[in-house]
């Protein structure tokens, strides 16, 4: 993309870019799909030329995830494009709670990707949507649900001390009676910092320790800046979202992270 930018500039006619999304079966991801106006078409000085960018094809194979449980078999399906999951619980005696027993479509079948996915899943407790909740208020509601609190803190420049800013495993995941919910809450801006330096665009990047090192988990600190729906971010930006590290593979806006998978703008860099 960035060269068909470069070469768009280089007419020195003043045309101005835009963009957007588009599935495609023979262009690459992050590559430009199809222009409008076509290749080879006349425009007047400072017209506007519409880029599309391929996100990969639109009907891809369901990955094999019976067996696995929920939060694995989402990331699964996540990573070849799958962003709309339905969760049924089933009664099994065989299987531990949380545990995939079947899925709509089929394993190894063609899914639409912007279809919904079924997953048939042994019964369990559904850890509840927790972000922007107050610290208390999420260890309270994770108790209700006879599910543990983990808490790990890290700086925030745009959260409030004390807000809930990330969880792992992600809401509407079906879990063990007991199991521990991480709680990713904000300690505040960064001594020194200027909060309203956050909102320049590109400003993100891969600041503070390497996204993903080490063993990651619930103890590592979300580096870099919180995902915002309205900034623009370009090819490496660095993102956390509800308590995992993403990097943009080329120039993105408005899709949230977790929307995203191999064939998405964002890449997936583990739990923070």
């Amino acid at each position: 993309m960035e060269s068909a930018e470069n070469e768009l500039e280089s007419l020195e006619y003043g045309l101005r870019p835009s963009y957007e999304e588009d599935y495609s079966d023979d262009v690459e991801p992050g590559a430009v799909a199809v222009t409008d106006p076509a290749a080879g078409a006349v425009v007047e000085r400072g017209s506007r030329v519409l880029f599309s960018i391929s996100v990969g094809p639109r009907y891809v194979e369901i990955p094999d995830v019976v067996g696995e449980s929920e939060a694995e078999a989402r990331d699964l399906l996540r990573a070849v494009g799958f962003t709309s999951v339905e969760i049924v619980q089933e009664h099994s005696s065989e299987h531990d709670p949380g545990t995939v027993l079947s899925s709509t479509p089929e394993v190894g079948e063609e899914g639409d990707r912007e279809g919904e996915i079924t997953l048939n899943v042994s019964e369990g407790t559904l850890v509840p949507s927790l972000v922007g909740m107050a610290r208390a208020d999420a260890v309270s509601a994770l108790e209700g649900s006879r599910l543990r609190a983990g808490v790990v803190e890290t700086p925030d420049d745009t959260a409030p001390e004390g807000e809930v800013i990330g969880q792992d495993p992600e809401p509407g995941t079906i879990a063990a009676e007991g199991r521990e919910v991480v709680l990713t809450v904000s300690s505040g801006p960064v001594e020194g910092s200027d909060p309203e330096e956050s909102d320049v665009e590109g400003g993100d990047g891969d600041a503070g320790s390497e996204p993903g090192s080490g063993d990651g988990g619930p103890n590592a600190v979300c580096s870099g800046q919180p995902w915002k729906e309205h900034k623009v971010y370009d090819d490496g930006d660095v993102v956390h979202y509800e308590g995992r590290f993403y990097e943009a593979r080329w120039w993105v806006r408005g899709d949230p992270p977790s929307a995203s998978g191999e064939w998405g703008p964002w890449a997936d860099q583990g739990p923070c």
